[in-house]
């Protein structure tokens, strides 16, 4: 699915406007789709998941998952990373009978509520970037010397805090 025609994510009377690309559909005989999108990384990457999409740190599988849906109509019973390094995976997954295991992020159980407080997250980004505010907080500063915005970015008006080791009593 390709980024022509936009996914539009409404809360009220406000909507956000959102293009991209999903690197693979699965789709069986019933109208379900499996959304997978290949990282060149490892299984690691994306641990504490269900953390990271609930604060909106990573929002590419709900975001494929609402896409394909919107686009293509079909339900979506599971969006995935599968990371090319180690042939791992990790699903969102969005109904009983989708991919994935107890480490997985499932959403099952209350999809639609997930899926609603999803949309108004994305919403408040949105509104959060328009409005010029853009918080200077990498996950992994190192990984600033590689990041392809270091022109925009203000990183280097944010001073280096050294956390001091704390060692264990034994």
């Amino acid at each position: 699915m390709g980024a022509a025609e936009p996914v539009v994510i409404e809360v009220g009377d406000v909507h956000v406007e959102l293009r991209g690309a999903v690197d693979r559909i699965d789709e069986d005989g019933a109208g379900r789709a499996v959304v997978i999108d290949y990282k060149w990384s490892k299984k690691s990457s994306f641990s504490k998941l269900d953390d990271r999409i609930a604060t909106g740190v990573d929002l590419q599988l709900p975001l494929y998952a609402l896409a394909v849906e919107q686009r293509l109509s079909r339900r979506v019973i599971a969006a995935g990373y599968l990371t090319l390094k180690d042939s791992g995976e990790r699903w969102l997954r969005l109904s009983p009978e989708a991919p994935g295991g107890r480490y997985d992020v499932n959403w099952e159980d209350d999809r639609d509520e997930r899926m609603a407080a999803f949309q108004k997250l994305v919403v408040a980004r949105d509104a959060d970037i328009r409005s010029g505010r853009i918080d200077i907080a990498p996950l992994d500063r190192n990984k600033c010397a590689f990041c392809d915005f270091a022109d925009l970015c203000r990183i280097a008006e944010v001073p280096r805090v050294s956390v001091p080791r704390v060692s264990v009593p034994k």
